[in-house]
Parts: structure tokens; C-alpha cells; sequence
């Protein structure tokens, strides 16, 4: 997600130049970002996930917290005085529906009336990550409506929402309904490590699936129910596995690097990404052979369908635009233009009926306040 580096400059007569080799000053990949000397010349303050943050440009230092808060842009240090500006970015998210006519039985733009998008969960909260259920009667989504983040469903025109986990604090997220409706898979650090676990649909009988020290992740059911696939670093880097649905040994699907699996609906493809956003999608069969790239440019695993004929996805050079790649054809076309982004680094989501009749999307309003720090050191 990124980290600071150093480069010291000297003097020419033709102007600046570069002087030794770029050191590297934090090693956390927790996307670093608007770095700032303090005005003594001995202190770099930046941004991170964590909030704002302090460091010693040398090799030993370890940045220290001046304020936890997320989704932190422009910061900027007075040259004359203890004081720190920045920009706190404000969002929220909700789901909404594009309702038909969206697609036909193949998948493709159908003729007829305009397709236009309602809002169909929402809350003060934010909400995200929708999912239908395999009898299209269900959506599974996280919400931070009790306060913190936790796995919600619904009935599918928004209403009678309930709040199926209550972990209280940890990350919960990526629900996934398995084929028959009847459980959902997500992923959790309750237990330190993110792991994989399941649930009834209707909340009862948490089950951590994954144990390994590792961090498991990104979950998504065969079509026929056998598997839940996932992502794991416990080989030292990121890769797809499976394991069997009722629980057992895990196995290694991918050898070149995998996030966030989804199987095809015949079965003989797992579709995979090699990172999770910004990033491109690719697919190996399911009997381990046949690596192939398939699509530059999702800008987030949350925002990618896999359908009978083709990929329903958010391309990050328009985070406002659903498309659809055919696989028939191996060409793009965009299915919708919405009002809202479809995407930000914490909230994302999209899902299509099974009757590929509707697409729900995580909808992004976004704002913010310039805020100013007196005596930060």
C-alpha cells in the first residue's frame, strides 16, 4: 500500500541533483502518503490507515502516532509555529439498485426503456460489500450500523434488515453466500490473524474455518457448494486456496500469487486478482493448468461479478462506471454510468441477481473539512 523513502540532493550549478541512493524510512505497507518536514528539518510527519504519524528519517527510527484518525489527505506543516494542517476526508457509503431492464439471459445491454438506479440499503451508517443470495431472495452486506462493522442481511427490495454477527470491535467483512443460501462465509481478525469463518443465515453457529497464523482472507463458495476458496500468505505470499465447505485441509490452487478467488458458474475457472485494488484479474482452470490474464484495471476485489458470459466490474479509470467484458468476444462495454463513485479504499461492493435482472453497488458520497493542529509536537 506504499511506504516513505529519502534522497539526498546536492547543489549544481545546473541545479539539483541527486546524491547517494534512495533509503527507505518505514516498512509497514499501510499506505504512507503526504509527507511533511517538520520546520526544524529533523522530523517527517505523513499519513497512514492508522492516522497521522511522526518519524526519524534513519534507518532505526520507528514512526510514532500524533493523532489516530482515517482518510487523511494535504497534510502540511506551519514553517513558524508548532501547527499541522489537513484535509479529514468524510465519506459514506449505502447500496443501491440498477433495476431492469439491465441484462438479458447472455448478459449483454438489452433494448428497450432506460435503466435507472434506486437507493436500496441505507442507514446513518455506512453500508457495503453487498451480496445476493444463490435463490435471489437475500442480501448479505456489512454495515456499521450497531456501532461497529458487522455482517447485516436483508430481504432483496431492502427491507427487514438484521444483524446476523456481534464481534464487537474486530474487522468483519466480505460476506459471501454459499450456493444454497443457507450459510455465509466472511473473513474476521477476531482472533488476531484474519481467518475465515461461516455462519447460518440467520446468524446462528459462528465457525472459524482457518487457523493458521497466517492472514486468510477474501472467502467465496464453489457453485456446487464443495469448497470455500480464499487467499492466504501462509507460503510467505499471497495465494489462492480452497477447502472443503464442512471444513478440513486447505489446499493450494495458485503458484504465481492470488487475492479474492471467485469460481465460475461452470466450474472450470477460479478467477483471481493480483492485488486488491488497482489491479488485474486473471484465471487458472480448475484442474491447475491454463494461467491467463484477463482484464487490466478493476479498481477493487469487491467490485468484480463473475457471470455465465463475461465479468461485471467498477474499472478504476472510472469509478462511476459499471462495464461488462464478454468473454465471447473478449470486448468491454459499459453497461451503466451512475452518479456516485462505485469506490473508495474502505468501501466498496457490487453483486448481480441470479436472474441478472439487477446490479447492486456500493454508492460513495464524499466531503471534507480542513482542520488545523495547535502544538502537535
Amino acid at each position: 500500500l506504499g511506504d516513505l523513502y529519502t534522497l539526498n540532493l546536492v547543489a549544481t550549478s545546473e541545479g539539483l541533483k541527486p546524491a547517494g541512493q534512495v533509503k527507505r524510512i518505514t516498512f509497514e505497507n499501510r499506505g504512507a502518503r503526504s509527507p511533511a518536514w517538520t520546520s526544524d528539518g529533523h522530523e517527517i510527519v505523513f499519513a497512514d490507515q492508522t492516522g497521522i504519524r511522526r518519524i526519524y528519517p534513519s534507518a532505526s527510527a520507528q514512526a510514532r502516532q500524533i493523532k489516530s484518525i482515517e482518510n487523511i489527505e494535504a497534510l502540511t506543516v506551519s514553517r513558524h509555529s508548532q501547527r499541522l494542517s489537513y484535509a479529514h476526508m468524510l465519506f459514506h457509503s449505502s447500496i443501491s439498485r440498477l433495476i431492469a431492464p439491465v441484462l438479458d439471459a447472455d448478459h449483454e445491454r438489452r433494448t428497450g426503456p432506460q435503466s435507472h438506479s434506486i437507493s436500496l440499503i441505507s442507514s446513518t451508517r455506512n453500508d457495503s460489500a453487498p451480496q445476493y443470495s444463490g435463490d435471489g431472495k437475500k442480501v448479505v452486506f456489512a454495515s456499521e450500523r450497531s456501532g461497529n462493522q458487522e455482517i447485516w442481511s436483508c430481504d432483496n427490495d431492502g427491507s427487514n434488515a438484521r444483524q446476523l454477527t456481534s464481534f464487537g470491535g474486530p474487522q468483519v467483512t466480505t460476506p459471501r453466500w454459499s450456493p444454497d443460501s443457507s450459510r455465509i462465509a466472511f473473513d474476521s481478525n477476531a482472533k488476531g490473524e484474519y481467518d475465515i469463518w461461516v455462519i447460518d443465515a440467520d446468524g446462528a453457529r459462528p465457525q472459524r474455518m482457518t487457523t493458521h497464523p497466517a492472514n486468510d482472507g477474501n472467502p467465496s463458495w464453489s457453485p456446487d457448494g464443495r469448497w470455500i476458496y480464499f487467499d492466504s500468505a501462509r507460503t510467505g505470499e499471497q495465494q489462492v486456496w480452497k477447502i472443503p465447505a464442512n471444513g478440513g485441509e486447505a489446499i493450494q490452487v495458485t503458484r504465481d500469487g492470488g487475492f479474492a478467488p471467485l469460481e465460475s458458474a461452470d466450474g472450470k475457472f477460479v478467477y483471481y486478482l493480483k492485488r486488491l485494488r488497482d489491479t488485474q484479474v486473471w484465471r487458472i482452470s480448475t484442474e491447475g493448468a491454463r494461467v491467463t490474464k484477463v482484464l487490466e484495471g478493476l479498481s477493487d476485489y469487491r467490485n468484480l461479478a463473475v457471470v455465465r458470459s463475461g465479468l461485471i466490474f467498477v474499472p478504476i479509470r472510472n469509478i462511476s462506471s459499471l462495464e461488462f467484458l464478454n468473454f465471447a468476444t473478449h470486448k468491454i462495454r459499459t453497461l451503466a454510468n451512475v452518479d456516485r463513485p462505485i469506490f473508495n479504499i474502505n468501501y466498496a461492493g457490487l453483486t448481480v441477481s441470479p436472474d441478472a435482472q439487477s446490479i447492486l453497488y456500493t454508492e460513495i458520497r464524499a466531503g471534507s473539512e480542513l482542520m488545523l493542529m495547535e502544538n502537535f509536537r
